[in-house]
This record gives structure tokens, C-alpha cells and sequence, in this order.
């Protein structure tokens, strides 16, 4: 709420003339009605020499004249203009009013109910002196003037504009206490409702604070006693403030030297700068993967978890690390043997439906092959055919034996021989950019084996 100076704005003020004198009250409207040039120019003359020449500057307002012939009319009247809500200003009261009250006896009435009217006791005689009427009306003289009969024009109207104007200022002057008052009882209101909001917010920090310490106790706890390594570091990856025992025996570093600085685990040195641009990002990392370098030198492979964490006014990082370096591994041997598996059923695959084709191949041949009366040349071409189709079988055989579905055929070998025809397949399979050397002992003796066996043993160590 706010407190605007009282400023004077021009009013139509109500004066009430209680006398039982009609006459009085057509002088009074006459004086009172609309302005006189004549009239509103020796009042402004009049203030003027009394007060300079600004003073003279009110012009005559006009006012709204309501007669009343009786104390009590004067009263009602008086009581009617207040419930419409446009009270009377100034009263100017008779002594003698018979039959009914007085001057005085009205005065005293009016003010009971409506004490800030203003008011002005006409009279030609000497009924009271000042003090006797000062006594009558509760000594309230501030608000009244004495006018004597028979009385001047211009004495008349000063009266009404200056204790119109003090009406309008007392009124005035009212509406700013109460503001003050509503003012004072807001601002009242608000400070108690802002010291039990403080004591309130006291009484929650307290709690909090509590609760905070419990809570930091209890992540302490959990923190140092988890077995998942955990560290609290800073932003820049150099030194932490905290780290559990597992996380020390997952890098094999002592607590000192981790807390210090001295030893650096990770064994990219981007990995802070992506922790910490993942978080500014999405507030959270989670299954990024890393690898840690130990003391030892060992390398481990790890998920990293990450958190932001303001400690007092520092930023940190809550990492949570999984070592997966064991399943890593696990999974890498799972992926060559499926791989492995895939191939094998594929040979498999193959070697099954090449070995009825050949087989059909080998049975035409050997039956044409009987026929004695075959020229030289067709003898010779079929030869070839069987001979392909033999070297094909072989072949077949070893896909077999590599996808572990061979028949076992042992027999005497001469291991020479079953070399040489293994790596002729063998340049095959490894490429142009390994080179091969094959240095066989002369004359070794006949071995008892199954020579798909053999030719898988030599593939295999060639191979890994």
C-alpha cells in the first residue's frame, strides 16, 4: 500500500443553514449561491491583503445550500447526508430556534454522531458567553466559529471556504491515518508471518542439516565398504578425494598415492576429458568403456558409471568402475569358437553334398574305365577324370576332419608325402604375404596313422 500526499481537489461542499428565520436562509444562498463578481472580488481582495497576493486565487466555489428550520430537521438532515454518502461540510446554526432546541442543544447533538462537521453558531445576542458555549459542546472549539448578526457578506464566505477546506483536509487527513494504519497492520502482519516463516525455515535447516550429516554418513559408509571400485575424483582426472578398497586393488595403488595424484590409472589420457564432456552432456555416463593401467603395468578392462558432484564449492566426479576384463576375454574366445563352429558346419556342409557328386563322378569312370574296347584316347581322358575326382575326395576328407565329422582310416603313411600334399593346400589358406618353408628329413620311416589327422595336425599349428 501506498501513501499519496494529500492533495486538494475542487469539491461542491454541502452547507447546511439551521435557523428558524427564513429570510436568513435566502440571505445565505445569496451569499453561498452561485458567484458574485462583486462579491468573489472583494473576498479575493481581502485574502489578499491578508495572506499576499496568491491567496486570492480561490475565485468563490460554489456550494450546495440545504435549509433546515429546527435543531432536530437539522439533525435528520445532517444523519440523511452522511448514509448518501455526501456529508455536509459546514453548518451554520441559529442560538434561537423556538420552540424546539437550541443552537447549542444541536450543536451538541450533531457532534455526538458526526463530530468532525464544522460549524458556525450565528447570533445577534449575548445568550452565552464563549466559554459557557465552550462547555456546553465538550470544548471542542477547533471546530467552530462565532458569527455575530447582522453579519458581513464576505465575513460569510471566508467562513465557508476556510472551514470547507478544513473539512476536505480533515477528512483528508483521515483517509491517510487509516492507510497508515491498514499500512502498519500489512506491514505488521508481514513481518510476523515473515518471522514464522523464518523460524520455520530454521527449524527445516536444522532438520536438513541433520538429515544431511546421517545421509553423508551412511553414503560414507556404503561408499568405503562396497566391493564395486568406486573413487571420488576431480574433473581433470589427476587426484581424488576419496576411493574405496576395491578401487585401490583394482589399479594396485595405495591410498596415498591416489589421493595425491601420483599415480595415473588411466591408461588413455582422453578418458577424463570424455567422462567429463558425457556428463556435461547427459548429466550421467554410464557403460562407457575403459582401460585402467596398474602399477604392475597390467592393463584391465573396465565399465565406467559417473556422476557430478558438488563437494563444498567444488565440482567432482562419482566413478564406479566394473572390471570386465575377464569377460572380455571370455567373450572374445566364445566369439572365434562360434566362428569356428560356423566354418566346420560349413565344411561340413559342403563336403557332404561335393562327396555325392564325386561319388558319382568315381562310379562312372571305374565302369567305363572296365570297358575293353575304349581307344587309347578316350582310356587316357577318363584316367585324368579319375584322378581329378580322387584328388577332389581328398579334399573332401579334409573338410571333414576340419569340421570333425571324418571317418577314421588308418593306414601306413609316408609322412613326406603327406606334408607335401598338406602344404600345397596350405599356401592356399594363409596367403601370399606369409612365406612358407618347408624342410622335410630324407628317408624317414612309415608311420600308422589316419592321414586326414595328420593333415588337420599340420593346418592347425600352421594356422594359430
Amino acid at each position: 500500500m501506498n501513501l499519496a500526499p494529500p492533495t486538494l481537489q475542487p469539491h461542491h461542499h454541502r452547507i447546511l443553514i439551521i435557523d428558524d428565520n427564513p429570510s436568513i436562509h435566502e440571505d445565505f444562498r445569496k451569499i453561498l449561491g452561485p458567484a458574485d463578481a462583486k462579491l468573489a472580488e472583494e473576498l479575493d481582495a481581502t485574502e489578499a491583503s491578508l495572506f499576499g497576493d496568491e491567496a486570492g486565487a480561490s475565485r468563490a466555489q460554489n456550494f450546495r445550500i440545504d435549509s433546515a428550520f429546527q435543531g432536530q430537521e437539522g439533525l435528520e438532515k445532517v444523519r440523511a447526508a452522511c448514509a448518501e454518502g455526501a456529508p455536509y461540510a459546514v453548518a451554520f446554526v441559529d442560538v434561537r430556534m423556538p420552540p424546539g432546541w437550541d443552537g447549542i442543544e444541536t450543536i451538541s447533538r450533531i457532534w455526538k454522531e458526526f463530530p468532525d462537521l464544522q460549524i458556525v453558531i450565528c447570533t445577534a445576542y449575548s445568550d452565552y458567553s464563549w466559554d459557557e458555549i465552550a462547555k456546553s459542546v465538550g470544548g471542542n472549539t477547533d471546530k467552530m466559529l462565532v458569527l455575530k448578526k447582522p453579519f458581513d457578506n464576505v465575513e460569510v464566505l471566508q467562513m465557508a471556504h476556510a472551514l470547507s477546506k478544513k473539512w476536505q483536509l480533515t477528512q483528508m487527513a483521515r483517509e491517510q491515518m487509516e492507510e497508515l494504519d491498514a499500512l502498519v497492520n500489512q506491514r505488521t502482519a508481514e513481518l510476523r508471518a515473515a518471522n514464522a516463516r523464518l523460524t520455520g525455515e530454521v527449524a527445516e535447516r536444522a532438520a536438513a542439516e541433520e538429515a544431511l550429516r546421517r545421509s553423508e554418513e551412511r553414503f560414507s559408509k556404503a561408499f568405503h565398504a562396497s566391493p564395486v571400485p568406486m573413487a571420488i575424483q576431480r574433473p581433470d582426472g589427476k587426484d581424488c578425494l576419496d576411493a574405496n578398497t576395491s578401487f585401490l586393488e583394482l589399479v594396485g595403488a595405495s591410498r596415498e598415492a591416489v589421493l595425491a595424484g601420483s599415480t595415473t590409472f588411466w591408461a588413455d589420457e582422453s578418458t577424463p576429458t570424455t567422462v567429463r564432456e558425457e556428463l556435461a552432456a547427459r548429466h550421467a555416463v554410464r557403460n562407457l568403456a575403459a582401460t585402467i593401467r596398474t602399477t604392475s603395468n597390467e592393463t584391465r578392462e573396465v565399465l565406467v558409471a559417473a556422476e557430478n558432484l558438488e563437494l563444498g564449492s567444488a565440482p567432482y566426479h562419482l566413478l564406479i568402475l566394473q572390471d570386465i576384463t575377464d569377460r572380455v576375454r571370455l567373450e572374445n574366445e566364445l566369439r572365434q569358437a562360434q566362428k569356428m563352429e560356423a566354418v566346420g558346419r560349413l565344411a561340413a556342409g559342403v563336403a557332404h553334398d561335393f562327396n555325392n557328386i564325386l561319388t558319382v563322378i568315381l562310379g562312372n569312370t571305374s565302369m567305363q574305365l572296365r570297358n575293353p574296347r575304349l581307344d587309347k584316347k578316350l582310356t587316357s581322358s577318363l584316367n585324368q577324370v579319375q584322378r581329378a575326382a580322387e584328388r577332389a575326395t581328398a579334399l573332401t576328407r579334409q573338410l571333414l576332419a576340419y569340421s570333425r565329422k571324418q571317418i577314421i582310416q588308418r593306414r601306413p603313411l609316408a609322412l613326406n608325402e603327406v606334408v607335401e600334399q598338406t602344404v600345397a593346400m596350405l599356401r592356399r589358406l594363409i596367403g601370399e604375404h606369409i612365406a612358407l618353408d618347408m624342410q622335410l628329413a630324407p628317408d624317414l620311416p612309415p608311420i600308422f596313422a589316419d592321414s586326414n589327422n595328420v593333415e588337420q595336425v599340420i593346418m592347425n599349428l600352421a594356422l594359430n
